[in-house]
């Protein structure tokens, strides 16, 4: 019955993180002149030597929910993440993005993922984390970051065989009240966190044969820990 009633928490807070409401659809140009923010113009040249992207979302075909902090909401489409920057911006020409100064932003939902802002407790500036899960005792967040891996060089010749190529990452955190804690994913490391409910936790996770490292079975994890 315990696992019933979470699974569906759980299924009430992700459809929460999707709902948008009195928000204003607004152009690109429209939102770029009742804003701030600055263009970054893109060096397609220096792009083309990294393989993949510094930007979360694939491709730019996205549709977008703005809340600034002054309490105004926008509906954009086209919005994605540059994650190297940490900022949200969308293309205004080809080679131009217009990046939106993040001080404004209260929260941002692009594709039903939800970003806010919090103080990253390993840089100790404030940066965008994805909020996985949230309700009145604890915030479960995602921080992407990005790496630039090296390509493979013929020792022969010297030449580079395949391109430096950037690799996607992410870190997990919970938040309680205004303490953000990171989550480690190895077995010992995690069930620290849980301090003297590390037993019942790990009897949780073997009847429900769940793993330590999928995301989906993580949110069932602690919202089953902020049950106990």
């Amino acid at each position: 019955m315990k696992n019933y009633l979470i699974l569906i928490f759980l299924f009430i807070t992700n459809i929460s993180l999707s709902q948008e409401i009195n928000s204003v659809n607004l152009g690109k140009q429209e939102f770029t002149n009742t804003t701030s923010g600055r263009i970054l113009n893109i060096d397609n040249k220096a792009d083309n030597e990294i393989k993949g992207s510094v930007f979360l979302f694939e491709n730019w075909n996205t549709s977008a929910f703005i809340s600034l902090n002054d309490g105004k909401k926008y509906k954009l489409n086209g919005l994605n993440y540059n994650v190297i920057k940490g900022q949200m911006g969308y293309k205004i020409s080809e080679d131009s993005i217009y990046m939106i100064n993040p001080k404004i932003l209260e929260s941002v939902s692009i594709n039903n993922k939800l970003f806010k802002r919090f103080l990253d407790p390993e840089v100790l500036k404030k940066s965008f984390f994805e909020v996985l899960l949230i309700n009145d005792k604890f915030e479960f967040l995602k921080k992407y970051h990005i790496r630039v891996k090296k390509g493979v060089y013929n020792k022969l010749t010297q030449q580079k065989i395949t391109p430096d190529s950037y690799v996607l990452k992410s870190t997990y955190f919970i938040k309680e009240e205004d303490e953000i804690k990171k989550i480690f994913l190895k077995k010992r490391a995690f069930l620290n966190f849980f301090e003297d409910k590390s037993e019942k936790i790990k009897k949780y996770v073997s009847q429900n044969k769940l793993s330590y490292k999928k995301e989906k079975d993580l949110k069932s994890i602690f919202n089953y820990y902020y049950t106990l």
